[in-house]
């Protein structure tokens, strides 16, 4: 009751809409019936694979105000007879399942207005023994319909028909007086002909779709489809330009090819949605040889932006466009313009790769001009003049002179008009300008930031600033830089780090923070509760399921009126689920016996070790009593999902917390699992052994039961809770996650995963299996098992920290490939690969070495690395011995030691690419080499030792100062690829 309440219905107060999508339901969660209090319910439980559709019904017909029900994607079969006593239900949409036939008791919904049916397998409707009287909108579409009868939906206004089996429309259609929308895209059996000659008779139909239908040429009797007002023909196989032409009513036309532009314009001249239009829908217009645009332009009234693109002239109509705001002028070769100065209404002028010989005149007597941007123009403009232009609010140019920006010092009538300078350097007179109030980075990508950041200090106004995004900043110097700028109000900062400093609650100048985290930083936040303190609103953090609870802390300590600096940081962790911070925090709240004496306990949230009964049982046995209001408690347990009213509630008055992991400490501390303590190893490798066995999963869970767990088997329980398919060994492995893992560790599962993650490699989903309290290895141990790849897979690994690396990986299967992606150093993986059984090692990153032990690996048979941002690969001490791999691939890297590649007795392929090299001297030593490339490196010439390289069949040495004289002169035997081309020898 208290989840539903806090967040469900929360957030179907104003629009009634009830998200119940992906929550793996099987009925509808607890506290349901709250719903029942709003006056429109919209249900929604699509996506709920194994949900009970004739009890979810019955639990539906307890809401009076239901009106719309969606059920997609729930592999529904039938539908449910009880569907009926929903006799309110406007709208239903039953799309993406599995049902075969349509039950005729779906008539008995009468007030049904939306019926959506899409992509299931029904090849014809029932006989309805009475009409549906108010059914307006109908949705077939992905369904292998043959035939169907439309007569028991006399009211239907829009029918959508895509991807069927029907060859023939239903006569019955041209019953349906009030059809105005009427779509049958991708039906590639449809007649046409047939089709065109029937719809005629649909004297009300409008818009007409057929996208992708077997249009193979023009069907005569399109042109009896004289009351369209609409057509869609894209992805059709003809061009019926002729036929399309003669329809007068057609307003709106979406085709493949462009139309004619005098047609096209009247088309849509009367059409007040019209405000722009692309080229791209128009054919080339030419009058006298010149690329322009047809006189009836002028009649675009509604028009309000204009965009001329590689045109030759303008038409003076132009100037009878009196909407028009925003005119674009792009790589135009115009001789000269007409006078444009009667355009009064312009707001907006960009020049941009132009031929101008002189710049237009017209455009410094535009009254209502708020911005102009001048690029790539021949055309010098007079930037005196330009200040001048009275309403003229932003300036954007690539070439400004010192002369130009002294034009721009003063105000003009009271104001400053913006200069946004897109050149690189930036004049040096640019940063004295009192009119720059905002500033981004970003801009100026190729600009040094600090020496940049050093100049922005002067200017006088500024008061945004938006750092880089693509190369950001140490947060920790971005907070250095913001503080020697005082007058500055706002900032947008770009993160890569999950830890968010505490000195950002220094910067009280600011109004407003900004931040965002790049792509690449998809762990949660780490926001230090300090920051709880910040004026509400100064902290604004972008909307990502990371941080979700984050905003909700600061929405509810705002609008609450939580105060006090150590209330409101307490109120901050607890709805911000800053478990691991609480238990940092928080006292201990059990005696030294475990005992809770005398203690009132209030309840808040959901535990999820146990059920509220047991738990009620687990603290009567500790002397304390469980209280129903938070008034007469003297401690709160925090469960999950603690409600804002409870949070709000204990802000007046100082109560003891017990955490629920404060509770599952204290409980292994009295009865410490055998897993837990050093001599459970023996009994972590047989749970090992039964997950590499087929069909002994379940067993392996029984032992972790009686066991309980370390990170190993957290990790197991995890990667089988999410990932197994059987409903039974989730519920167990669900069932023992939540017993044994913190309330951080499932919070982080529960803004990790996605249910697309099941069809994904594991390097889409790394921030899920990074967690300090699991062992990841573990977890893609327990994965693999899941996806069947018990011998010779893949693993992807990407940006795994160091100190996520275990010896776990020694109980992973025989690889056939581990591929390894990461921007910082991976020096414990390294060293701990030789533990893993693999047969090809893929790495980038900015390796400095590869470890002697990782080459002598005896499974591997090939390397390639792509050393990416490292100065220099040394290769270290190698034994040939003790070398089994035969390609070696090495990319982008200074290879420092050339020589020490000598070792390698026994490749057969090797490629050395962007190496640095100067010399190939280290081949002559590899008589099984059959391909080598040694492309964009320095060599001058090739050793002459290679010719004892008698099996080398391809070479590659593009990109360096080699002839293909110097490899002729090398008379090798069996080569026959040079430079990827055919070698035909020359001795």
């Amino acid at each position: 009751m208290d989840y539903f309440e806090t967040h469900i219905m929360k957030a179907a107060q104003e629009t009634g809409y009830v998200d119940l999508q992906q929550k793996r339901l099987t009925t509808l969660p607890p506290g349901y019936e709250a719903a029942a209090r709003l006056s429109y319910v919209h249900i929604d439980v699509s996506s709920n694979q194994r949900l009970q559709h004739e009890k979810v019904i019955g639990q539906l017909a307890s809401i009076p105000h239901i009106q719309a029900l969606s059920m997609v994607a729930t592999n529904m079969e039938e539908i449910p007879a009880d569907i009926t006593r929903l006799s309110g239900l406007e709208y239903l949409d039953l799309s993406d399942n599995k049902l075969i036939e349509l039950p005729a008791s779906i008539g008995h919904l009468r007030q049904l207005k939306v019926l959506k049916l899409n992509d299931n397998k029904l090849d014809e409707l029932p006989v309805l023994k009475h009409p549906m009287p108010f059914l307006e909108e109908l949705h077939l579409s992905g369904n292998p319909l043959e035939a169907i009868d439309l007569t028991p939906f006399p009211a239907l206004k829009k029918l959508y028909l895509c991807k069927t089996a029907l060859s023939n429309l239903p006569v019955s259609i041209t019953r349906l007086a009030q059809l105005e929308i009427l779509v049958l895209d991708n039906n590639e059996q449809l007649n046409i002909e047939d089709t065109c000659w029937l719809l005629a008779g649909c004297r009300s139909l409008r818009r007409l779709s057929m996208r992708k239908c077997a249009i193979n040429k023009a069907p005569e009797s399109i042109r009896l489809l004289r009351q369209l007002i609409a057509i869609d023909l894209r992805k059709s196989r003809y061009e019926p330009i002729p036929d399309i032409l003669k329809m007068t009513e057609m307003t709106e036309i979406d085709c493949d090819w462009p139309l004619p532009a005098p047609f096209y314009f009247n088309m849509i001249k009367d059409r007040a949605d019209t405000r722009s239009f692309s080229l791209t829908k128009i054919l080339p217009y030419q009058e006298d040889g010149v690329r322009t645009l047809p006189a009836n332009v002028g009649a675009l009234q509604h028009l309000d932006a204009l965009t001329c693109a590689d045109l030759q002239r303008l038409p003076a109509a132009i100037n009878h466009l009196k909407r028009l705001k925003s005119l674009a002028f792009i790589n135009g070769k115009y001789d000269s313009l007409p006078d444009l100065s009667s355009l009064q209404g312009l707001e907006e002028v960009t020049i941009s790769g132009t031929g101008f010989t002189a710049f237009p005149e017209f455009i410094y007597q535009l009254p209502a001009l708020k911005t102009l941007t001048i690029e790539r123009c021949m055309a010098r403009p007079d930037y005196r003049r330009i200040a001048r232009i009275p309403t003229l609010e932003k300036l954007t140019a690539d070439d400004m002179t010192a002369a130009d920006l002294q034009n721009f010092m003063q105000p003009v009538e009271g104001r400053y008009i913006e200069v946004v300078l897109t050149t690189t350097p930036l004049p040096d007179a640019f940063y004295d300008l009192p009119c720059i109030t905002m500033f981004d980075l970003n801009e100026h990508e190729d600009t040094e930031v600090e020496p940049l950041l050093a100049k922005l200090c002067r200017l006088p106004n500024l008061h945004t600033l938006i750092f880089n995004k693509v190369r950001p900043l140490p947060v920790g110097d971005c907070i250095r830089w913001l503080r020697q700028f005082p007058r500055l109000k706002a900032v947008t900062l770009y993160l890569e780090e999950q830890q968010v400093p505490a000195s950002l609650a220094d910067l009280s100048h600011l109004e407003h923070i900004y931040l965002h985290w790049n792509e690449s930083c998809q762990a949660i936040p780490d926001l230090p509760p300090l920051l709880a303190n910040t004026r509400p609103g100064q902290l604004v953090l972008e909307k990502t399921p990371f941080t979700a609870a984050y905003l909700h802390a600061f929405e509810v300590l705002n609008t609450r009126g939580i105060t006090g600096t150590g209330t409101r940081e307490l109120a901050f962790c607890l709805l911000a689920r800053r478990y691991d911070t609480l238990r940092k925090m928080l006292p201990w709240p059990f005696t030294p016996d475990g005992q809770l004496p005398g203690a009132q306990v209030y309840i808040a949230g959901e535990p999820t070790m146990c059920t509220r009964k047991e738990l009620k049982e687990i603290l009567l046995q500790r002397g304390a009593t469980v209280t129903r209001a938070v008034a007469e408690a003297t401690h709160i347990f925090v469960g999950r999902n603690i409600s804002a009213t409870v949070i709000a509630q204990l802000s007046g008055r100082l109560l003891h917390l017990v955490l629920e992991d404060h509770l599952k400490e204290q409980l292994q501390k009295e009865d410490t699992p055998f897993l837990l303590g050093t001599e459970g190893e023996a009994l972590i490798s047989q749970v090992t052994r039964l997950l590499k066995t087929d069909n002994s999963l379940m067993l392996a869970l029984q032992i972790i039961r009686g066991g309980g767990a370390n990170p190993i088997v957290l990790g197991y329980l995890a990667a089988i809770y999410l990932f197994y398919y059987e409903e039974d060994m989730v519920a167990e492995a669900k069932g023992l996650f939540r017993k044994f893992a913190s309330a951080d560790l499932q919070y982080h599962i529960e803004v990790h995963w996605k249910e697309a993650y099941r069809y994904k490699r594991e390097d889409a989903f790394t921030s899920l299996y990074l967690h300090p309290e699991m062992d990841m290895f573990a977890f893609l141990l327990a994965f693999m098992k899941i996806r069947g790849a018990h011998t010779l897979g893949n693993l992807w690994l990407k940006d795994i920290p160091d100190t996520a690396v275990t010896d776990s990986i020694r109980d992973l299967y025989p690889m056939n490939m581990v591929c390894i992606e990461s921007r910082g150093s991976i020096t414990q993986l390294l060293a701990r690969l030789p533990l893993l059984h693999v047969e090809r090692l893929v790495i980038e990153a900015p390796l400095d070495t590869l470890p002697p032990d990782v080459w002598h690996i005896p499974t591997l048979r090939g390397i390639k690395l792509v050393l990416k941002g490292s100065s220099g690969f040394t290769i270290p001490p190698l034994e040939s011995a003790h070398m089994a791999f035969s390609r070696l691939q090495v990319e982008n890297g200074h290879i420092i030691n050339p020589e020490g590649l000598a070792a390698c007795t026994q490749l057969k392929e090797c490629l050395i690419i962007d190496g640095n090299l100067s010399t190939a001297d280290f081949a002559t030593g590899m008589p099984l080499l059959e391909t080598l490339d040694l492309s964009n490196n320095h060599i001058a010439a090739l050793p002459a030792g290679l010719t004892q390289c008698t099996q080398l069949s391809s070479l590659n040495i593009a990109g360096n100062s080699v002839t293909e004289e110097a490899v002729d002169a090398l008379k090798l035997p069996k080569l026959h690829t040079l430079n990827y081309s055919p070698y035909k020898q020359k001795y």
